[in-house]
């Protein structure tokens, strides 16, 4: 970075606003609803996405929903060859098999889905996962209580809501195992 470059928003703000009784405040205000526009737009970075090793296979050989779902999103045939990741790690999170991802935010609620393949097609990585309903948001636990559906959802990696992997944890609750997702901050 060039010197005195970093400043530049700061000037410009500044001779913008016209406000040089507390310009302090003005260009800290500035600054964070630029930087907030910027996460809300995603135009601050682009995440970068490196996958694992790849392995062809054949779509028949895949259980029937999941391939019947490959083949209606994506217009293939059953005897058509897809490639299967083994990882994808996006930014610096690895993502695998079996874990699970923030797909969707419905009226403030997040909707967890739990990662079956992961899948190399036109040139990017997708996500084939299996939906789950987010029942409450349990205050104990500070973890969202969820339960498997049977829906399967492609979602391609770069718009994952969260792109960090939550915690889950297993909890016999009400004489029955429910399954807890725990995100690092309770963000919506």
């Amino acid at each position: 970075m060039r010197f005195e470059a970093k400043h530049r928003f700061g000037k410009e703000v500044s001779s913008v606003c016209r406000n040089f009784r507390n310009i302090c405040k003005t260009i800290a205000n500035h600054s964070q609803q630029k930087l907030a526009n910027d996460f809300l737009n995603r135009t601050l970075f682009q995440p970068l996405v490196s996958t694992g090793t790849a392995s062809p296979v054949i779509l028949h050989s895949l259980p029937k929903n999941t391939a019947e779902a490959i083949c209606q999103h994506f217009g293939v045939e059953l005897q058509d060859e897809v490639y299967i990741l083994s990882s994808c790690q996006l930014g610096h999170y690895n993502l695998k098999p079996g874990s699970y991802v923030v797909g969707d935010v419905i009226n403030g609620v997040p909707q967890f889905n739990n990662i079956l393949l992961i899948l190399s097609m036109l040139n990017n990585t997708h996500l084939v996962t299996k939906c789950s309903k987010t029942n409450q948001f349990d205050e104990h636990y500070y973890s969202y209580s969820t339960e498997e559906m049977s829906q399967i959802v492609i979602i391609p990696v770069t718009n994952l809501c969260l792109p960090r992997p939550p915690a889950c944890h297993k909890i016999a609750a009400d004489g029955k195992e429910q399954l807890f997702i725990n995100i690092q901050h309770k963000l919506f």
